[in-house]
């Protein structure tokens, strides 16, 4: 496959990449990291999403370097990073289709192979861990700046080193890692920072803790009201579900967020029971350890379904 990925690189002179809708940091860092390194080639290479990226990535120039609105352009190559299904890069469906050919690389378990060419590990930490290791095996030259994009990405979705690792992390991060400048900052940006508004809605999801099934589920269900109420939106509830999954007594922790009237998006966190499993009976996807899906219905009985899919699993 590296000759293949070798192959369509040397022959796209125009390149687009694409990740899911609302980035994280995996989806982010991966993309800029492949932009920078085949724009070292003489590419002409955009980055596309259909959500605004919030100022927290702008260490690494995110918000400079991604379009956030649909153009006609027309492209040799389209790349899809960290996303298993092609629905899931929103309206920018409409940039993929003036692609000729398209590669997917990605590390979720649920991939649906929807690209012409597709680069996936199951086992990896992160897609950033697969673009890290793609760029060596192609001789690509490592900048600072694409270090820095693959440290954000891998950091941020093993949970700082705590979640989807695997044994060989440590060995090729510790390169990277040598070679950003402002790793604590980085840590404090991605892990600790917190706006007033979000302490605000952390402080209504710490209030509304309920346990289930034992002691082994823990469900934090957050409403429309409640981000209205705090200033908040949905960028700002990935730290609640991360700061829940350290409770000791508890196996798994599932934070329920109202995305629209009778629609709850679903994150599943655990240290050691495979939510994957969970998320996929909703048709969602994700990690072993740290996954997502939607569930239909009012505060109330979306919280049930829940409880009864894990009990059912159990």
């Amino acid at each position: 496959m590296t000759e293949k990925i070798k192959n369509l690189f040397n022959n796209s002179k125009s390149v687009a990449i694409f990740f899911h809708t609302k980035p994280d940091g995996d989806a982010i860092g991966s993309a800029l990291a492949l932009k920078f390194a085949l724009q070292s080639l003489n590419k002409v290479v955009d980055v596309y999403s259909q959500d605004e990226i919030g100022d927290e990535f702008d260490m690494i120039g995110a918000r400079e370097n991604i379009i956030c609105e649909f153009t006609p352009k027309s492209y040799d190559l389209a790349v899809v990073v960290d996303c298993p299904d092609i629905k899931r890069i929103g309206n920018m469906i409409s940039v993929f289709n003036n692609c000729a050919k398209s590669l997917n690389i990605d590390h979720h378990l649920n991939n649906l192979n929807f690209a012409d060419y597709v680069l996936t590990n199951e086992n990896a930490s992160s897609t950033c861990e697969m673009v890290f290791k793609l760029l060596k095996d192609l001789n690509f030259k490592f900048t600072k700046q694409i270090y820095t994009c693959l440290y954000v990405g891998i950091s941020t979705d093993s949970g700082c080193f705590m979640y989807n690792l695997n044994p060989n992390i440590y060995s090729f991060t510790s390169e990277i890692c040598q070679n950003v400048d402002n790793l604590v900052e980085i840590n404090n940006k991605m892990f600790r920072e917190t706006s007033l508004n979000q302490f605000k809605l952390l402080s209504r999801a710490y209030y509304g803790i309920e346990l289930h099934l034992n002691g082994y589920l823990a469900t934090i269900t957050l409403t429309k009201k409640d981000l209205l109420d705090c200033n908040s939106t949905m960028e700002d509830t990935p730290k609640i579900v991360f700061n829940f999954s350290t409770l000791k007594e508890v196996k798994v922790v599932a934070l329920l967020c109202e995305e629209k009237t009778g629609e709850y998006k679903v994150s599943l966190r655990s240290k050691t029971e495979d939510v994957f499993k969970i998320a996929k009976a909703f048709g969602g996807g994700g990690q072993k350890y740290a996954a997502g899906c939607r569930i239909y219905g009012n505060k109330k009985s979306a919280k049930i379904k829940l409880v009864n899919a894990v009990k059912g699993l159990l």
